[in-house]
């Protein structure tokens, strides 16, 4: 696997060796990325980082995993991206509005992945949550 990545100070050349890394600027980064993972804190600057003439810059099929916040990537612009088959597929954590709502579009995508923001849970905290997932799908599966 090639790792591009793009940040407001570039590595040095050992720092880019040690770790099989090399710098593109974010136009190139998302043109030639088959995955792009943004790791940005959300500020004036950051807002929409990811929006629609960005996304346009992306291979067709190209997938984001953001982990970051959502508001990073352009809600309508994802929304979109994602309808018109471009963006091969999208993975959020957190959520664009906590809790979750039962219509949301995004949920209509089966190339999707939502996940609750639960990084900063106890362990057992994120095992009670799966726990309560998998026993209100049995429910709604299970005659």
């Amino acid at each position: 696997m090639t790792t591009h990545y793009f940040q407001r100070t570039r590595l040095g050349p050992g720092d880019e060796d040690s770790l099989k890394v090399s710098y593109r600027p974010v136009e190139a980064l998302l043109a030639d990325s088959d995955w792009v993972i943004p790791q940005l804190p959300l500020g004036p600057s950051t807002l929409h980082f990811i929006d629609r003439q960005r996304l346009a810059l992306m291979k067709r099929g190209a997938c984001i995993v953001n982990v970051s916040r959502a508001e990073l990537v352009d809600r309508a612009a994802l929304l979109d991206a994602l309808r018109s088959g471009h963006l091969g597929g999208f993975a959020l954590d957190p959520l664009y509005e906590e809790p979750g709502r039962s219509d949301d579009e995004l949920l209509s995508f089966d190339n999707v992945i939502l996940m609750p923001h639960m990084a900063g849970s106890p362990r057992f905290n994120g095992l009670k949550d799966i726990e309560d997932v998998i026993a209100s799908l049995m429910h709604a599966v299970a005659p």
